[in-house]
């Protein structure tokens, strides 16, 4: 955490002022000036240690408290505050405005790789072999967004409902082009056709 939010403010300081991307997260005119305001994580990064930390440099947290025992917070008393803080934003209308952003942006893209791509075990050896397995994973998602904004589809199962659709749009226009449309008519049922008549063995008189 200590790394990453490090690293976010530097670049937050380089841009600073600048106009924001076309295709910003948020709907901001200009890259803020502040920095790092708040930090938004799930539970899995919750930590006493970390809230502190965070609250001394200014930095409001967002981070999913995990269910656990009721803390002691004898001799803590920055920890608890921090810890008291952080439960009362995520109870907010803001707070759970950005919690659910946060699993829009990046929940879904982590899940498409571990459930649908088959990451979530990886029967790999070396850490340089699952490193490439993991970019080529995260490449295809990423040309699979790319191909969704130019294409409108960007998995399988999208570009075979729009083969369906299509398909049935060309068959209503081929009907609708054709000025006598083909019409198949069965033919007419006839008794002697579908069951031909038995002859009986009457008896013969003479």
């Amino acid at each position: 955490m200590r790394v990453t939010v490090t690293e976010a403010g530097r670049v937050l300081t380089q841009t600073a002022g600048q106009e924001a991307e076309a295709d910003a997260a948020a709907p901001v005119t200009a890259v803020s000036e502040v920095g790092v305001e708040r930090v938004v994580a799930d539970k899995g990064y919750y930590s006493t240690q970390v809230l502190q930390e965070l609250a001394e440099v200014g930095v409001g947290t967002l981070i999913a408290e995990p269910e656990r025992r009721r803390q002691p917070w004898e001799g803590q008393r920055a920890a608890q505050a921090a810890g008291y803080a952080n439960r009362r934003r995520l109870k907010s209308r803001s707070g759970q405005a950005l919690m659910r952003r946060r699993g829009t942006l990046i929940e879904r893209p982590f899940a498409h790789p571990h459930d649908t791509g088959g990451l979530r075990w990886v029967c790999l050896r070396g850490q340089d072999t699952i490193a490439q397995r993991l970019l080529i994973h995260a490449a295809a998602f990423r040309l699979s967004l790319i191909l969704r904004q130019r294409l409108g589809v960007g998995t399988a199962r999208q570009a075979t409902d729009l083969l369906r659709a299509l398909r049935v749009w060309l068959m209503r226009l081929l009907q609708a082009a054709n000025h006598d449309p083909l019409v198949l008519r069965s033919r007419p049922f006839t008794a002697r056709s579908a069951h031909p008549p038995r002859r009986r063995n009457l008896p013969q008189y003479r």
